[in-house]
């Protein structure tokens, strides 16, 4: 006679499908994601830096060189190359070790076939992101149950910025992705220290720090944090000393990947005996004895490591103009980023960012002291700050801790403020590495707090089981904490599903031209280039856009071309000439008349473009054209401008709705 299976086999049974559905989720939303991005990297032109990004990266598969583009670690472009190597592309090094004349070179090697090589690399790229989006939903799940992981997920699969440059042949989003990855293991390894986890974090650690030279700052954010974290009370599994040993494995298994990255260039040289280090470290010009004993000092970094560091304090000490809200400035502002973000994200994806934080609200449970919960709750079987022995009341295991938040926002301020104070000009993609964590945290949204013992995340399929035990638990489902949970958590999960469809709609409305999203507080992508500039919104990646609207348009002529871009437009088959230097600078609307034609100007030229200027006079300026309303536009980056000779003043047709 068959028994009656025992009550943990039937939850087991029951809870498989939520489980099963919440995959599905999971890689049918990355899949639409990798299409996403897929489908804009065959559709975009080169941006500016990606052909020598990509060049770089076929002289270390060929030639196991770094001298081209040394300011950006290996990573990126190592990996974007693979599939091109394959491919047999055409290649030219004597302009080495100037990375942008790299770059133009392989661009005429190739003619029009390095489309297709760039596409290739974008898509070797693709991986990033995905990996990204993964980590967004393995540390929501981890933190607040499976629906707080699947809110993260969709945040980052929609977000414009990831959308943008997810596709890019850059390594902002490989350092995104990657520094996650390890900050999510340190986490891990953080919780419950041991040797498996210790190795781990520091082999990712190590290919963090071959994405993007910011994470050197977790050579002294993770031992902080790790000694904050303890001296709060968590002792972990280990002793003191078991996990310092732990983390100098760490600190050498990084310090191994990155020399490996690098192919063991000449690791463990003095720094004098480097040149970038003798440069910017003013060793040579300190005569000091404690100044030469550290000139002695063997460093455990590959001198071509070294030597791109250097490059990067050269670029920081000249000061690059950044753009903002219609002012050019070297270096940058203080509240740059914060006010950047504020438009560059969408606005639902910013309230739910916001509702985390409502939602941090500790609640009060009935459960005294360390009394165990009634036998209808059953404990959360998640990781936590806390030893596995103590027994905790079910609204503290559900609400989460706060070393956690402090997890999530350390590297978010840390960040913001490394990019915001080094000295490089100010570009929304060096603040991409904070999206992962501002992402994890809008999961927590989905928590509703704790009432009279009763804390759950909404459409959790564990937390199903749990609250569907509560009214026998609690006394019937007219019980007030069962109502009350109730009351909390049908608006908060409309709510969510509003501010998250806000999201997703606003980013969806602007693809595939990604790169210029720009909230509604902004005015939306059109007027987005009153605020911010270059890579923030015009990098070049419409000029393809442009070509089809122009095979369209055959009329359109005489036609005047001012782009902002990798090559010049002939390199596309455009025919076309450059803008007069007579209508450059302050000109009136007379003169403008006197030139009749077509104009295609990139935004960056309505504003008097100088990133890269030492003068500011030399600075191509067609802010003539701004009091004039585009005939079209192709993307939101280059807008077309028709001028009738016979019209008064020079204005402008009225829009036809060009290729967007």
């Amino acid at each position: 006679m068959p028994q009656d299976p025992s009550l943990e086999e039937c939850e087991t049974r029951e809870s498989a499908a939520p489980r099963e559905r919440v995959r599905v989720a999971v890689v049918a939303l990355l899949t639409v994601h990798a299409g996403l991005l897929a489908f804009s990297a065959a559709h975009n032109a080169p941006t500016i830096d990606e052909p020598f990004h990509l060049a770089a990266g076929i002289r270390r598969g060929q030639e196991a060189a770094f001298d081209v583009d040394r300011g950006n670690p290996p990573l990126a472009g190592s990996i974007a190359a693979l599939p091109v190597l394959l491919a047999d592309p055409k290649v030219e090094w004597r302009a080495v070790p100037d990375s942008f004349a790299v770059g133009h070179d392989f661009l005429a090697a190739n003619g029009l076939r390095s489309l297709w090589l760039i596409t290739l690399a974008r898509w070797a790229c693709i991986p990033f992101s995905l990996l990204g989006g993964y980590i967004c939903y393995r540390w929501g799940c981890d933190l607040h149950g499976a629906s707080s992981g699947l809110l993260s997920l969709v945040l980052w699969c929609f977000c414009p910025s990831v959308l943008a440059h997810g596709q890019l042949v850059t390594g902002d989003m490989a350092a995104a992705a990657v520094g996650a990855l390890a900050f999510y293991l340190f986490w891990r390894w953080l919780r419950r220290p041991c040797l498996g986890r210790a190795a781990l974090a520091g082999l990712v650690w190590g290919l963090a720090e071959l994405s993007k030279y910011v994470w050197l700052i977790l050579y002294l954010l993770w031992p902080f944090m790790w000694l904050l974290l303890r001296r709060s009370g968590d002792k972990g599994t280990g002793t003191f000393l078991r996990e310092m040993g732990q983390g100098a494995l760490m600190v050498a298994l990084s310090l191994y990947i990155i020399n490996m990255g690098y192919m063991f260039d000449r690791p463990f040289q003095p720094l004098e005996k480097v040149d970038e280090g003798r440069k910017h470290s003013n060793l040579a010009d300190t005569g000091s004895r404690s100044a030469g004993r550290l000139a002695g000092v063997p460093t455990p970094f590959p001198a071509q490591y070294l030597g791109g560091l250097g490059e990067m304090a050269g670029v920081a000490k000249g000061h690059y103009w950044s753009y903002f809200c219609g002012e050019w400035r070297r270096g940058g502002w203080w509240h740059f980023y914060p006010c950047a973000l504020l438009i560059k994200l969408p606005l639902g994806t910013l309230a739910l960012v916001a509702l985390g934080f409502l939602c941090g609200r500790r609640g009060q449970s009935h459960f005294r002291g360390g009394d165990a919960p009634p036998s209808g709750l059953r404990r959360s079987r998640r990781e936590s700050w806390h030893s596995p022995r103590e027994r905790l009341p079910m609204s503290r295991l559900s609400r989460g801790d706060w070393r956690d938040d402090l997890f999530l926002w350390t590297p978010i301020l840390v960040i913001l403020a490394f990019v915001t104070w080094s000295g490089i000009a100010q570009h929304v993609r060096y603040a991409l590495p904070i999206l992962p964590f501002a992402f994890v945290w809008a999961g927590k949204a989905t928590q509703v707090p704790a009432s009279r013992g009763v804390a759950g995340r909404i459409g959790d399929p564990s937390d199903i089981r749990q609250i569907g035990n509560l009214p026998h638990a609690a006394g019937g489902i007219g019980d007030p904490s069962y109502a009350s949970f109730v009351a909390r958590g049908v608006p908060r999960m409309c709510a969510i599903l509003m501010l998250l469809a806000w999201s997703t709609l606003s980013a969806l409305w602007v693809y595939p031209h990604s790169l210029s999203y720009f909230n509604e507080l902004a005015g939306g992508p059109i007027m987005g280039h009153e605020y911010l500039l270059d890579s923030n919104t015009d990098w070049g990646q419409d000029l393809l856009y442009f070509k089809t609207w122009l095979e369209e348009q055959r009329e359109a002529s005489p036609l005047y071309v001012t782009f902002n871009g990798c090559a010049a437009p002939e390199f596309f088959g455009i025919d076309s000439r450059e803008v007069p230097q007579q209508l450059r600078g302050a000109v009136s609307a007379d003169e403008l008349s006197t030139r009749p034609g077509w104009y295609a100007v990139s935004v960056n030229f309505l504003h008097s473009h100088r990133y890269m200027t030492i003068d500011p006079a030399a600075a191509v300026d067609l802010s003539c054209f701004r009091s004039m309303r585009p005939t079209a536009m192709a993307g939101y980056s280059i807008f077309i401008y028709h001028v009738d000779g016979d019209s008064e003043g020079g204005t402008a047709c009225e829009p036809e709705g060009g290729k967007r």
